[in-house]
This record gives C-alpha cells, structure tokens and sequence, in this order.
C-alpha cells in the first residue's frame, strides 16, 4: 500500500464522519405531508392574574408555643435524678425529670416556661457559662391552645 493510498483512505473516513456530523443533526423541524416545514410550538407561559392566586390563611387555632431549657438526658431515671438534684443545688434553679418517648431517655430540663425564644436564649447562654451545662439547649413544645 503506498503513502498516496493511506492519505487517501484517512482523508475518506475524515470526510466521512464529518458529513455524519453534520448533515445527521436536524434543525428542530418536521415536514409535513404537503411538503410544507412544521416547527415545534414553545408554549410561554402567561402571566396568572391576581384572581386567580391562592391565597392561605391562617387557621384560626394558632399554636401556643413555650420554650424550656433541657440541660441533660440520661439512660436511666436513677442518673437523671442524681444530675438533677446536683443542678438544682448548683443552679438554684427548679428542674424536673420525664421519660421521653421520642429519645426513650430521661430528660433533665429546667421547670421553667419561657413564652418568647429570647428570654429562654439568655438563661441558656448563662448556663453555658458553667462547664458541666455547656450543652444545654432550648426544646420548642407546641400545644394547640
């Protein structure tokens, strides 16, 4: 096979493919039966009036929401006692113990109620000045009033 035969077959693959390419691509339209060229419709989007909007309204039974403090959560009822007695006495504070069905562990939480996040938020970020409370974190409980 000599050289002039090679450069011919590579430049008749090389033309080839090239017209594959290019020709094989179609322009995004249909020519009907009557010979006559169809485009594709593109559907824009009309403006929706304001009539037509949906609009929520609040339902009239609004949440009651209070915030606690939890500052613990054991494995047993036994250690969160022992904690809880402990804290109260350091913290001066009321707490309570209960058995959380959502952890399945007994939880330690300030007994106090706080109706806005921000006043439960200062008295937490107190508690994170001692070492042993520097985990302790605000619990959102919602009750349908």
């Amino acid at each position: 096979m000599t050289i002039l035969t090679k450069i011919n077959s590579k430049l008749f693959w090389l033309i080839t493919a090239s017209g594959i390419f290019f020709f094989g691509c179609s322009p995004a339209e249909k020519i009907s039966e009557e010979g006559e060229k169809e485009t594709d419709e593109i559907y824009i989007f009309d403006e929706v009036p304001d009539s037509e909007v949906l609009k929520f309204e609040i339902p009239p039974e609004i949440e009651n929401v209070v915030y606690e403090i939890q500052i613990g959560a054991f494995s047993t009822k036994e250690k969160a006692e022992i904690f809880a007695v402990k804290s109260s006495n350091f913290l001066n504070k009321e707490l309570y113990v209960a058995f959380d069905n959502n952890v399945n562990l007994y939880i330690v939480r300030l007994s106090q109620e706080f109706n806005s996040r921000n006043d439960a938020e200062k008295i937490r970020n107190e508690l994170w000045t001692y070492e042993n409370y520097s985990d302790a974190w605000i619990v959102t409980i919602k009750s349908k009033k």
